[in-house]
């Protein structure tokens, strides 16, 4: 179990926020992440998209088999401190939009809550698969109960529960709500409706994978899908 000295070795709000549910959320999801991570191992390289400071960063990159483990995000704060604490991972700034700049591919790539924030999540998907990975591990919120959780603990209350930040919502019919031209089909509310819409509708034509079985999780606050990338 994730120590509470960990959530508080971070700036980052909601890990230093002292409310016991929260941190029994984020364990869960971490837990659940975590199997995913294991079933896509071994791997050599590993890639995570919005990595912020480093909290999923630092629990992952334990795991791995291999030795590179790349943070890409986009705020440069954070990355300072992801360095100091993780000094084994490699701090990269830069936008989901455009992975160009990392000139490589990779064998594992993890893109855990970040969807729910672009604009274009299609885009993002497209760059994701562009750097060639095996494995794809993706999460977002599950809604409605994510926005319910946040409710109930009097959270974001004008706006029912939803954060600010997030634009895209999905569900079991996905999306919710959004501004990204993509369409899911399916009823089993895997990451971006992976579990049963066809990797075509994910991104246009551009990601072909079939899901491990095995690996698809959910509970009630968030979804979480592990793809093998064809």
């Amino acid at each position: 179990m994730i120590p509470d000295s960990y959530f508080d070795s971070f700036q980052t709000a909601k890990y230093r926020a002292h409310n016991p549910l929260q941190r029994v959320l984020i364990r869960r999801f971490m837990a659940k992440l975590g199997e995913m991570f294991d079933a896509a191992q071994p791997s050599d390289s590993v890639l995570e998209i919005g990595c912020g400071e480093g909290f999923v960063a630092g629990q992952l990159s334990a795991r791995q088999s291999g030795e590179v483990y790349v943070g890409v995000d986009l705020n440069g704060a954070d990355l300072e401190n992801l360095s100091a604490k993780f000094p084994a991972v490699e701090a990269r700034q830069g936008s989901i939009y455009d992975l160009s700049f990392l000139g490589r591919e990779f064998d594992v790539v993890v893109c855990a809550e970040v969807m729910e924030h672009l604009d274009d999540p299609g885009a993002a998907l497209e760059q994701i698969v562009a750097r060639r990975p095996r494995w794809i591990i993706l999460s977002v919120p599950h809604e409605p109960w994510f926005c319910l959780s946040n409710f109930a603990r009097g959270k974001n209350i004008s706006r029912f529960g939803n954060d600010p930040e997030h634009v895209n919502l999905w569900g079991r019919r996905v999306p919710i709500r959004g501004n990204s031209s993509w369409r899911g089909r399916g009823d089993d509310p895997s990451a971006l409706g992976a579990s049963q819409a066809r990797r075509d509708d994910l991104s246009r034509g551009a990601v072909r994978a079939r899901e491990r079985l095995a690996g698809r999780r959910r509970h009630r606050a968030w979804c979480h899908a592990l793809c093998r990338a064809a």
